[in-house]
This record gives C-alpha cells, structure tokens and sequence, in this order.
C-alpha cells in the first residue's frame, strides 16, 4: 500500500519503531467482527446457535471477531440477531456506557452500529436520538434500527445547529462519533486513502470541533460526552479536544480507565492502533458537563384514540400495545415514552411504525413484527427452511392457521408477517428487502 508522504512522515513520528509492524498489518486483511442485539437474542443462546467461529472482543462482552465469511449472509443477520461492525468502533459506546432508562443522542449516526449498541444498552427503556445530517446516509440508518427491533428511538436527519436550540439540557449522555480523514480505515477504505490530504485534515477539524461545541447546550449538567474519530491525526484527536475544554470552559476532559487500546498524547483519551489492537485504527475521549447532575422533567404521555389499530390489534396480539399512540394522516406509529416536541424537525420515523389505518380496517406494519417477539402474536407460522426461503422470496404460504394477520417465524425469532385467509398466507414482507433467488 502506497501512502501519502505527509502521512507517512508523521506516522513515523507518531509511532517510532513501531511504524515497520504498522506498515506490515497494512497488507493483511481486515479483521471482521459483529455486535449482539441484546434486545432480540440473549449472548449464550447466540454461541449455542451461530454456526460460524467467533473470538470475544476484548472492548465489548457483546461484541465479537469473526474467523470465517458469510456472517453478513446469514439468516440471524436477516432475522436482527447482529449488526457487523469494525471491531474497533465498539470503543465509543463502551466508553459513553448508557444506562436504562437515559436519554441518549447519537449526533453522527449514519450507518447505525453505534445506534444499534446504544439502543441494546437501553434495554427499550429511556430514549435514542440518532441523527444524521447527510440525507443519503439516512435510509441505512432507519433500515437497521428497524432491522433490529429498536422500539424506542428517534431518527432525525439534521444538522447539529438545528438540534441544539430544541434539546437545551435535554440529553444524559451525547455521542459524536465525528466525520473525520478516515486515516484508521485505509486498509478497509480505499477511498479514504485516496482522498486524504493536510488540507482535508485541517477541515476535518474545524468541523468536528464546532460539531462538539454544538453539542453542548443539548447535554444535562453531569452529563457525559464522548467523542469518537477513526483517524491517527492529533490535529483531528488530542488537538481538538483541548481546543474544545478552551472554548468550552464548563465542559472538562475526564481519563478514560480501560483495560484496552492506550492512552493517547494528552494521557486522558485512548487511541487504538490496527497492528496492536483489534480491528483498524480508533480514538475516543471523554469529557464531563461540570454542575450538579440535574435533568429535565418527563413530559406526560400522549395518548390519542385509534379504533382500528385497537381492534386489529386486540386481535392479532397477546400482549398490549407499547408507547404512545401517534396518528399523522393514515400512518400510525407507537412513539417512545418521554418524547419532546418534534415539530418541525426533519423526522424521519419515531418509534416503531405500527401500520397504516385504511377505510375502517387496518394493515399492519412490518416494522411494528420486527419489534415484537414470537409469544406477542396469536398466530404463528414455524417456518421450516423451504418455508422461510419462499416467504423472503415474497411467495405465500399454505397454511393452517385461521384467518387474521400472523407472525412468521423462524425457530424463536420472528421473520416477518402476512395474512391468513382460506389457507394461505398472503406475504408481507417488504419487497425491498426479498431475495432475488
């Protein structure tokens, strides 16, 4: 791999007699790995059931490293079991380590891997603010979220200027996993290779400084915020962040104590590098809204009336609905619990959309089976393995069941839905998402 001189020259700087070894790991191959959705499969059932070799992550006990191919392919994929991520970009959220119960925001969160931890380590209670600000990066997101299951989350598509004025003091914990130069992945990333540049460095600075800045009004007193970047540049890294505490005088740098990855040139943060740790090259720092931890009161729940989602639902379900009832036009959605005033922000989904209320009847949503499991549904089709292929191919299915909408299944996890009537199943599931095969 051919590197631009100017890295080049300050990698040897930066690692010393290290820099043979980290030209070395450049020629070798990524290594793999995939994070555990807590919220749909417990880690031993996983192991027991997963049939490709895995290795713990050391910087995550519900992250692993992959020794083989075809995870990304795998029916627990399909089904919401995992999320493959870059080994080392569990560093960030292990650091932030939300609690149940708080309100969280994910600034940067486009493709969603770090959504996906935090929302797993919500366990469904509290709340999840993921934003994106590139438009084209947001249906990743929002399909992955809903993918997994994630019942209490926002999906924003926004620029951090525009948040900032309506979450004053709202958040426990912010995460700024910042656009950065990319210098990390450039044996994963080509691109990120060829477009790199001092001047690209430089910009990526500035950004990633006025994003922090722009964080701040958002987050409580006692409030915790981690910043995260997958580059090797001080400028982008330690630079920035005493440029941020010097600006930001209220907000104060706190050590990162873990047993992984080392401390980076200011002694607080931690840097990761790809020929000594796991997975390609990392930062994250940490930094603490100084003040008595105070938060913001929960608002009341807003319950609004939908006849038809009430009787479709009563009907098809065992357990009762979750979340507040939100109707726009025909679309119905089930919203998370302590929810702001959204008007007029770029929402993309909030919640988890439960259907869509049509002339007296209602048809479901297949986001709203995605987030529910096997024993919340009436009725039941246990696919076998021809079964399961036929419904993501989009086909119906004979079947047994009485009529009504019912949950397909594939051992404990549900796939997706259709409705039953004379025998057959008509499919739900998604066009976008079904095999071509």
């Amino acid at each position: 791999m051919t590197l631009p001189e100017e890295f080049e020259a300050r990698q040897r700087l930066l690692l010393g007699q290290d820099m043979p070894a980290y030209l070395a790991c450049l020629e070798q191959a990524p290594t793999k790995g995939l994070q555990l959705n807590t919220l749909k499969v417990e880690k031993q059932a996983f192991l027991q059931s997963f049939p490709l070799p895995v290795r713990p992550n050391p910087l995550d006990e519900d992250c692993f490293l992959l020794d083989g191919e075809g995870a990304g392919k795998h029916l627990f994929h399909r089904l919401g079991l995992y999320y493959m991520q870059e080994p080392s970009a569990a560093c960030a959220v292990a650091v932030l380590d939300p609690k149940p119960g708080e309100r969280v925001l994910d600034l940067c969160a486009a493709p969603g891997g770090k959504s996906a931890r935090i929302a797993a380590k919500l366990g469904g209670r509290g709340l999840l603010v993921a934003n994106e600000a590139v438009t084209s990066r947001c249906g990743i997101l929002r399909s992955n979220l809903e993918r997994l299951g994630v019942r209490n989350a926002v999906v924003l598509n926004a620029y951090p200027e525009r948040l900032k004025g309506r979450f004053e003091g709202f958040f426990d914990r912010i995460l700024v996993d910042a656009p950065c130069s990319g210098e990390g992945m450039f044996r994963k990333e080509p691109d990120a290779l060829t477009c790199w540049s001092p001047a690209n460095v430089e910009a990526c600075a500035q950004r990633q400084l006025g994003i922090l800045e722009t964080a701040v009004p958002m987050l409580r007193e006692g409030g915790l915020l981690v910043y995260s970047t997958c580059t090797f540049s001080p400028n982008e890294n330690e630079e920035v962040c005493e440029a941020f505490v010097a600006r930001c005088p209220h907000m104060e740098q706190v050590h990162i104590c873990v047993p992984w990855g080392e401390a980076g040139l200011d002694g607080l943060s931690r840097r990761l590098y790809p020929h000594r740790h796991v997975g390609e090259g990392h930062f994250v720092a940490a930094f603490r809204k100084k003040g008595e931890a105070s938060r913001q009161e929960s608002r009341p729940g807003r319950r609004v009336s939908c006849p038809e989602l009430e009787r479709a639902w009563a009907e098809t379900f065992t357990v009762p609905p979750f979340g507040d009832v939100s109707v726009q036009g025909e679309r119905v959605s089930l919203l998370p619990a302590d929810l702001p005033d959204l008007k007029g922000l770029p929402v993309l989904s909030a919640g988890v959309p439960a259907g869509e209320s049509r002339k007296g009847r209602f048809e479901f949503a297949h986001g709203l089976f995605a987030a529910l499991e096997r024993e919340d549904v009436q009725r039941v089709l246990q696919a076998e393995e021809a079964q399961l292929a036929a419904f993501f191919r989009g086909e119906e299915l004979k079947t047994d069941l009485p009529d009504g909408y019912a949950a397909v299944c594939a051992g404990p996890y549900v796939a997706g839905f259709g409705k039953v009537s004379g025998g057959r199943l008509k499919n739900k599931y998604p066009k976008g998402l079904r095999s071509i095969q």
